[in-house]
């Protein structure tokens, strides 16, 4: 054996029973020209010549992981794609072999490998446990390089938030109470990092829950608008848990001015109430809701008007005026006004005679209407004779002493209930009756 680099080489050369030769040895790098002569014993001579390449000493594959990253934590029968790298400089990628193995699981399969040195491998086998996972990659004559990652298989807390609840609406600047609720069937309580975060306002409390998995505070920092509140809960091995609700925080309405008319306002009126001027800052549209107080007690009306038919003299009527935008009641503003006794009113008397003429001994009436706007009256009547006074409303003349050409006065008054009174006079003369013969 000869090689056109190396020169003669020295190798077993004996042939077998066959007429085979067979041995190894080593050839130096680079391209040889390798000549086998043969010479039997007469002295003839054959040669066969091959051209081979030998290369430098086998290089290590070189491999790592890509994904997932160190120290990541995975639920429990959730699939799990590894990501990596392996690569050879002396074979092609896909002449590798790739396994994959826990330390915690044993082995757990081979991976798929591209031309490009790309390796995946997928499982949601891995038990509940801390595995160390490591990649193995063995080239053709077995030489091997190795990755490792550390990750956590468990089950995540859960996280529930018992308050506010979804859809809520808050002032501005009141306290809400924030409570949350947690389990978690591998860490303690106080192993479970706890975070509050508003969608426009980041974080706005942090902790652990109690020993009986609970996490409480009060805030009165929110800004105006719509929040998207996250609950939060991270256990030991990263595993987390989640709720949300979404809740408004509004600027309340302005309080409005109200009047309250007529004034003075009579039993036969009708008592309205005007709200106006009342603004908000959100720019929502702004309502008012009305509530009426007869003497302190609230009344069953919620239009803007009481009716005269609810109406009495003295009593005290309130309205308290509430405004609404639509999310929140704003400040309120109350007017109150007394109902006025409406004085009771007269026609002007009227004296007849039963004869139709007013002589000396007529039987005479006097008669008037009287009313009142808050109740029912009557009215009584006096006559002024001669000056004396008489009561009733019917006197017969004959019973005083009256001549022609006096005058007869009637005088009719009324009182209500409330004090308040009318008179009214009416009057005739005595007629003169012509002799007879």
């Amino acid at each position: 054996w000869s090689s056109s680099v190396d020169g003669d080489l020295v190798l077993d050369t004996s042939p077998d029973a066959d007429g085979n030769i067979s041995d190894y040895g080593y050839l130096t790098e680079g391209q040889h020209a390798l000549e086998l002569r043969v010479e039997d014993s007469s002295g003839k001579i054959t040669k066969e010549q091959l051209v081979v390449q030998v290369g430098g000493a086998n290089d290590v594959p070189t491999c790592g992981f890509v994904s997932p990253e160190n120290q990541t934590a995975f639920e429990e029968g959730e699939s799990i794609l590894f990501e990596g790298t392996a690569l050879d400089s002396n074979v092609d990628a896909t002449e590798l072999l790739v396994t994959f193995a826990s330390d915690k699981d044993g082995e757990l399969g081979e991976g798929t490998l591209a031309s490009s040195g790309v390796v995946v491998f997928e499982t949601d086998q891995l038990s509940n446990n801390t595995h160390i996972i490591s990649m193995s990659v063995t080239d053709e004559v077995g030489a091997q390089c190795q990755d490792t990652r550390v990750i956590s298989i468990g089950t995540p807390p859960t996280a529930n938030i018992v308050e506010p609840l979804s859809g809520e609406v808050f002032s501005l600047g009141t306290d809400i109470l924030f409570t949350g609720s947690f389990t978690d069937s591998e860490d303690s309580m106080s192993d479970v990092a706890v975070s509050w975060v508003s969608s426009s306002g980041g974080e706005i409390a942090s902790g652990t829950p109690d020993s009986q998995g609970i996490h409480q505070f009060s805030s009165n920092t929110l800004g105006a608008g719509l929040h998207t509140i996250s609950l939060n809960a991270s256990d030991t091995t990263g595993l987390e848990g989640s709720d949300t609700v979404t809740i408004r925080v509004n600027t309340p309405p302005t309080a409005p001015i109200v009047t309250l008319g007529p004034d003075p306002i009579y039993g036969d009126g009708t008592l309205t109430a005007a709200a106006s001027g009342s603004t908000d800052a959100d720019g929502n549209a702004v309502t008012y809701v009305y509530q009426w107080f007869e003497n302190g007690v609230l009344h069953s009306s919620t239009l803007n008007s009481i009716s005269s038919s609810d109406l009495d003299v003295d009593e005290l009527w309130t309205v308290r005026v509430t405004p609404n935008d639509g999310y929140t009641d704003g400040p309120y503003t109350e007017v109150n006004i007394t109902v006025s006794n409406s004085e009771p009113t007269l026609t002007t008397p009227l004296v007849s005679s039963s004869s139709g003429s007013v002589y000396n001994d007529s039987i005479l009436t006097c008669t008037s209407t009287a009313s009142d706007a808050d109740e029912v009256v009557a009215a009584t009547y006096s006559w002024s004779i001669g000056g004396a006074t008489v009561t009733g409303s019917t006197i017969d003349l004959s019973n005083y002493s009256v001549s022609v050409g006096d005058s007869i006065e009637c005088i009719a008054s009324v009182s209500d209930s409330n004090g308040g009174s009318a008179t009214s006079t009416g009057s005739t003369l005595i007629e003169n009756r012509s002799p007879s013969i």
